[in-house]
């Protein structure tokens, strides 16, 4: 069993949504993602530098969770605890205000090119912040660069389904016990 197998998702988000962030760098969270939360959110997310430019917003459970995890890491490679290091940096505690629109931290807005016009997408366990046409270019770049959707996807689903085998004969990950398994929602 690994070190993150009593790790329980509470939230499990999906979808994309394009919303307007207002002049002093609020947005609206679609309310199909608030209603995920849980009461150990308090009402926060967790923003902190993603990847390929946007920002990555965890559920306050969901970054506890993640800083648990980091603590049981054995001793980290260099690169490993400078990527640490980056992540925790930039993390800020954003809350709702009463309007239900969250700040975006000016840093944040500024590595990720916000501008008025942002997508939402949810991402299992973390929401991703994106800046419309970074968002779009990112997509349409690598449709250019010959990624193979449908053969990714197809390897994905199987690879996330116990005993499922390809046309390649490789099984797929079987799960030998399933209380190993991860929660969803507490369940």
């Amino acid at each position: 069993m690994d070190q993150t197998s009593n790790i329980r998702i509470n939230s499990l988000f999906y979808g994309s949504y394009e919303f307007l962030m207002d002049e002093k760098g609020r947005v609206t969270i679609p309310s199909q993602f608030k209603r995920l939360m849980v009461e150990s959110d308090h009402d926060t997310f967790v923003m902190t530098r993603g990847i390929s430019n946007c920002i990555f917003a965890y559920p306050f459970s969901a970054w506890e969770h993640y800083m648990i995890a980091m603590r049981r890491m054995k001793v980290p490679t260099h690169e490993r605890l400078k990527t640490m290091r980056i992540i925790l940096a930039w993390a800020s505690n954003c809350t709702f205000d009463s309007q239900g629109r969250l700040k975006i931290p000016t840093r944040l807005a500024g590595f990720a090119k916000l501008d008025r016009n942002v997508m939402i997408v949810g991402h299992q366990d973390r929401l991703e912040i994106w800046n419309k046409d970074v968002y779009e270019k990112y997509h349409g770049v690598e449709l250019e660069e010959g990624y193979d959707y449908e053969t990714h996807a197809e390897r994905l689903f199987v690879d996330m389904m116990p005993g499922v085998e390809t046309d390649d004969k490789r099984d797929a990950h079987p799960v030998e016990d399933a209380t190993d398994l991860p929660l969803i929602n507490g369940r």
